[in-house]
């Protein structure tokens, strides 16, 4: 509508500009311009109506094209630019962020209620299930060929992380496999909360959070691993047995004296991977080698068992040497066994905020918390001058963050979360390359979503609500990417071509009566005034049945409206004359007609 109103402005200041050239005032071909400008509401349809009249005036001697060069270019000037812009209109939804706002009634984060019987369980089962949801996210969406219908969930479909392989250990020195400088170090960098988390937030109201993970294979020593006896309770044959079982000390767990203990009776029961993880500070207090202050520490304890590899395993915690001779189907096969009944993996998760807008902001030191523990980085944030929906995002992102580390990434899924498993047929594999537990480090990953809610709470679970107007703001601000169904448009795009669109029509539409009024009031133009009226196709009907004798008619600007009897002429055609028959005092003939040459 806003292009076809457009034209009604062009073809009027096109008319207007012509109508005072006297020098073709009683020019034919252009008085028959100036009625297809008046009366075509279509650009595309006058530039093909120009051209017929060019062609049926070509043998006379008037340069019939030089003639219609102005409103033809025009005509096909405006077509094509509103075509183009037409095109260029739907980057108003294909340019717009392809994100969308989540609400949900649900909005906050969950914690342990009154003390209610099993509430402990289901906050572990509840953690365990987001565990299990990360990890299938991290199975189809990170990696070489992610699956789209499941991946376009998140603003940031994957996190990487900035990789170093000769990080320290991070622990006290002689602990690490590899020595002091043989880490694996992940680290994220600064993540963004509006473009990595998708909490949506002007610049000033937005915060980074960084993560390091530093892992590595820890030394077995005597001192740390040793096989006593203990008595075992064979429930099958109800006797108490005396077994061996090998105990690793490396710090209290619970009140025991030992962290973890390995029954070789798991062997004769035919099992494959076990893994135990311990989480410092949850039961388990790390011992002084492997305490760390400046962040979360957690030792995970790997049994092989009876797992068979087809060839000699050299990594360090998947290690598997000791030959061994079997049978399959008749045949003989050497295949290769653990090293070690168990081998530990140690990690390191550390976490840092930051405030970009503090004064002399660096990324790294300045503006930011130092890289401490989960529950510590919130004791830091006091010196970096963060307003309140700053503060309101770290806190809401920290009581994730207390989720979001290596221990809840495999805790309760045991071998389930190796990935060497996936390379197992039964208990025989085919081999591991030597760089298999920093393969194993890489796939942990976890991030509990705050926006979505908490989902189905048990008993003894609740729901803690945001209670200021800025936690409110936040509920209302989580992005995620725009499902089916959803589209999302640029409101700013939208409103320029609602704007525009509508000065366009409204000039459209009442062009030809303002200027009309000013010509009227002013005395300037009136030959245009009644050019423009006249040039109108009623008014041309008009005067054609005046000059036929069928008058008299009223209103000689706006719709001519006959007085008298409403009859008219018919429409008569003679040889290649079309004409409207004359009137006469008694409806008889004049002597005379006004015909139209229908011949060319």
């Amino acid at each position: 509508m806003a292009g076809g109103q457009f034209w009604s402005i062009a073809s009027f200041i096109l008319h207007q500009t012509r109508a005072a050239r006297r020098t073709y005032a009683d020019h034919a071909m252009l008085h028959q311009q100036q009625v297809i400008l008046r009366n075509d509401s279509s650009p595309t349809s006058v530039a093909q109506t120009l051209l017929k009249l060019a062609l049926a005036w070509r043998k006379a001697r008037v340069r019939p094209f030089r003639s219609i060069l102005a409103p033809l270019a025009s005509a096909l000037l405006i077509s094509g630019g509103f075509f183009v812009a037409g095109l260029f209109s739907s980057e108003v939804t294909s340019a717009a962020s392809k994100d969308m706002l989540l609400r949900s009634s649900l909005c906050g984060l969950w914690t342990y209620g009154q003390v209610a019987p099993g509430a402990e369980f289901y906050g572990a089962e509840k953690t365990l299930n987001e565990s299990l949801a990360a990890a299938e996210y991290v199975k189809n969406c990170y990696g070489g060929s992610p699956t789209p219908f499941k991946c376009n969930l998140y603003v940031t479909q994957q996190i990487s992380w900035k990789v170093n392989q000769s990080a320290l250990c991070p622990f006290a020195s002689g602990t690490c496999v590899y020595g002091n400088n043989a880490a694996l170090e992940l680290d994220t960098g600064p993540l963004d909360s509006n473009d990595v988390f998708g909490l949506n937030a002007p610049q000033s109201h937005r915060i980074t959070y960084r993560k390091v993970t530093t892992c590595a294979p820890i030394l077995l020593t005597p001192s740390r691993g040793e096989w006593e006896n203990t008595t075992l309770h064979l429930p099958w044959v109800n006797q108490v047995v005396e077994v061996p079982v090998a105990r690793y000390y490396y710090g209290k767990q619970d009140s025991t004296s030992w962290t973890y203990e390995y029954y070789p009776t798991e062997r004769i029961n035919g099992l494959g991977y076990l893994l135990y993880s311990w989480l410092d500070g949850t039961g388990w207090e790390a011992a002084a080698p492997f305490s760390r202050a400046d962040g979360n520490v957690t030792l995970f304890f790997l049994a092989q068992n009876v797992v068979d590899y087809k060839s000699k395993v050299d990594d360090p915690w998947f290690g598997a040497h000791q030959e061994l001779n079997l049978s399959f189907g008749g045949v003989y096969s050497t295949v290769y066994q653990e090293d070690f009944p168990v081998t530990i993996l140690g990690c390191l998760d550390q976490h840092q905020f930051c405030n970009p807008r503090y004064p002399g902001f660096n990324g790294e030191s300045t503006g930011c918390t130092a890289l401490t523990s989960a529950t510590k980085v919130y004791d830091d944030l006091a010196g970096l001058k963060l307003n309140d929906y700053q503060s309101t995002t770290i806190w809401n992102l920290n009581e994730s963050l207390v989720y979001a580390n290596t221990w809840n990434a495999v805790n309760g899924r045991g071998a389930s979360a190796l990935q060497a498993s996936n390379k197992m047929a039964g208990l025989l594999g085919t081999g591991l390359p030597p760089t298999q537990w920093m393969t194993e480090v890489s796939g942990v990953a976890n991030f509990v979503g705050y926006a979505l809610g908490p989902g189905p709470l048990a008993p003894g679970l609740m729901l803690v609500a945001p209670n200021t107007s800025v936690g409110h703001d936040i509920c209302r601000s989580q992005k995620v990417s725009a499902r089916d169904g959803y589209q999302n448009f640029s409101v700013l795009g939208i409103s320029i071509i609602i704007g525009v669109g509508t000065l366009i029509i409204i000039i459209g539409l009442t062009i030809d009566t303002i200027v009309g009024w000013m010509q009227t009031k002013f005395k300037r133009g009136e030959y245009r005034l009644l050019s423009w009226e006249l040039d109108d196709k009623l008014q041309l009907q008009r005067m054609a049945y005046e000059g036929a004798g069928w008058g008299p008619w009223k209103d000689h600007s706006g719709f001519p409206i006959k007085e008298g009897v409403a009859e008219v002429g018919r429409y008569e055609r003679e040889k290649a004359h079309a004409s409207i028959s004359l009137r006469t005092g008694s409806n008889g003939e004049l002597g005379h007609e006004v015909t139209i040459d229908s011949s060319n």
